[in-house]
């Protein structure tokens, strides 16, 4: 797998992004972190809104995806 950190230019938290391959799984696993105040991008979006493009598309290409916020940390999974 690949992982690339990288700091946001407009803050100075740490975010993260880890994209795996797995050809027996014939998968992608995407792993995004950032810290901050909880923020589900899968919840409550209106599918008529920028965010709801996004959000719609992964949920029509991902296998799975998920949201999680423990410890000051959003994580979101999708498997591709």
């Amino acid at each position: 797998g690949s992982c690339v950190s990288y700091r946001s230019g407009t803050c100075r938290r740490s975010q993260a992004c880890c994209i795996e391959y797995s050809e027996a799984e014939k998968s992608i696993m995407i792993t995004c972190t950032s810290m901050g105040k909880e923020y589900n991008p899968f919840a409550d979006v209106e599918e008529d809104s920028e965010d709801g493009l996004g959000i719609t598309i992964i949920r029509n290409m991902a296998r799975s995806y998920s949201h999680t916020y423990e410890n000051g940390k959003n994580t979101i999974y999708m498997e591709m």
